[in-house]
């Protein structure tokens, strides 16, 4: 389904902008936060220059057993805020995966030492504890102590979170999943309710991915944040915002306030060839799964309208830059609310002059990658072109009988995908024998062919 893809794909993002830093420090390096003269130590200050310093000056093969060198040095001297920029410089330097794999025991050591320093510092700040789980997800760690102890002083804090901190958290605990980690979810949007207003369009649909991610259903963030997105009519909202605001109301199955309305106006402000393949296959995944859960026309009026504009995006643009998975979700959507619509008397089904070309140009871009797709993926994409009588095989069979006939291929289809495969190619061998072909002529019977004779009865 759509949800691992958007899942992986769209949800894992960066929300720091680049901020300036002391003038006592070096150059930032790439972090993102500030230092503040007042109330710093000023060992402190002198570990983070050594820090900053570390990252800068080495090579980017060595930059990270440069800055684990000065961590073991100044172990004695670090304080809350050098601990989280040492862990967001091992975070984002290039060589982090070769150096800083789970595998690497100084790495590991050093990151979870780090993030219990943090966790400890009871003068922390809520950006350092926001950078720290940020850099723990980047990094991928495992250990449960240092997370949950994060997590814990995360509930303890007493200062005010600010849209960007909310929204780290927020990501790096769903992804990391720590023990505690729906605790902090929920516990960081009741702290982000009161403002929501002022974040930003990346934090508050950041928040969102994160519930959705975690399936941590909080329906108060949801209401809240479809009314913010309503009163500020989705402004200075990217097309990557919209996508992931869709995928969160979908995956959560949030129907009490919902933003498709706003949403889909934005969206079509923006334009749909602004979106990316990936952004326009979840956008439409999403809106096909709101409209099926939700029973209010104006939420289904909306869902066609989204599918039709993105459908004659992927008719007249084609849809060559597609992964096989978008391919999959483009056609399920537009089968799916199709077939949904038959079945429960709806008169929000697309039109077909759209949703046919859309289908056909997907299914000649999927034609030499059936492969690529896992089998529930496959058994969906056939489905949805042979539901709508656009699984034409002089264009698939090629390529669709070398995938079937790959070793193990057929076994890793369960009953249900294999009923779904044999059913839709009985259906488009059924048509391929019964219907006429386009453009041939009918045949008459002779004795009703000809001008017909009027009988008047005498």
């Amino acid at each position: 389904s759509l949800g691992s893809a958007a899942l992986s794909d769209v949800g894992a993002r960066r929300f720091w902008p680049r901020m300036g830093i002391s003038k006592h420090i070096a150059r930032e390096a790439g972090v993102a936060y500030q230092v503040l003269r007042k109330g710093v130590q000023r060992k402190s200050l002198e570990v983070q220059k050594e820090l900053l310093t570390a990252a800068e000056a080495a090579p980017a093969r060595h930059a990270v057993s440069s800055i684990l060198d000065v961590v073991g040095r100044r172990s004695g001297d670090m304080d809350a805020v050098n601990a989280a920029t040492a862990l967001h410089l091992l975070a984002t330097q290039p060589g982090r995966r070769a150096e800083t794999g789970i595998s690497e025991a100084p790495a590991v050591r050093a990151s979870r030492e780090l993030v219990a320093r943090v966790a400890a510092d009871p003068a922390v700040q809520p950006r350092d504890l926001a950078i720290s789980s940020w850099s723990a997800a980047r990094l991928a760690l495992e250990e449960a102590g240092p997370l949950e102890a994060l997590g814990t002083a995360i509930l303890d804090a007493k200062a005010v979170f600010d849209g960007q901190d909310v929204a780290n958290i927020v990501w790096a605990f769903a992804t990391l999943r720590a023990a505690n980690h729906e605790e902090v979810l929920r516990a960081m949007c009741t702290r982000a309710l009161p403002a929501m207003h002022d974040f930003a369009p990346r934090h508050l649909v950041g928040v969102a991915w994160g519930l959705a991610s975690a399936r941590v259903y909080h329906t108060e963030y949801f209401e809240a944040a479809a009314r913010v997105a309503e009163a500020s009519r989705a402004s200075h909202w990217v097309p990557q915002d919209v996508a992931n605001f869709l995928w969160a109301f979908a995956i959560t199955k949030c129907t009490g306030v919902s933003p498709m309305s706003v949403v889909v106006s934005h969206a079509a402000k923006l334009g749909w060839d602004a979106f990316q393949p990936q952004e326009l296959s979840i956008s439409m995944w999403s809106a096909m799964t709101m409209g099926v859960a939700d029973a209010r026309p104006v939420v289904h009026a909306n869902v066609q309208r989204l599918l039709q504009h993105a459908a004659r995006q992927v008719r007249n643009a084609g849809a060559k830059g597609f992964e096989p998975r978008h391919l999959t979700n483009v056609a399920w959507a537009l089968a799916r609310w199709q077939r949904h619509c038959r079945l429960t008397g709806l008169r929000q089904e697309c039109k077909a002059a759209v949703c046919r070309p859309a289908l056909r140009a997907v299914a000649g871009e999927a034609s030499g990658r059936l492969g690529e797709l896992n089998p529930h993926e496959l058994s969906r994409f056939l489905w949805a072109l042979g539901s709508e009588g656009c699984l034409h095989l002089r264009v698939l069979a090629p390529g669709l009988v070398a995938d079937l006939r790959r070793p193990g291929r057929l076994s890793e289809l369960d009953v249900e995908e294999l009923v779904s495969v044999v059913t839709v190619l009985s259906w488009t061998l059924e048509r391929a024998v019964w219907e006429p072909k386009v453009g041939q002529k009918r045949h008459t019977h002779p004795l009703t062919s000809g001008r017909r004779r009027e009988h008047r009865l005498v």
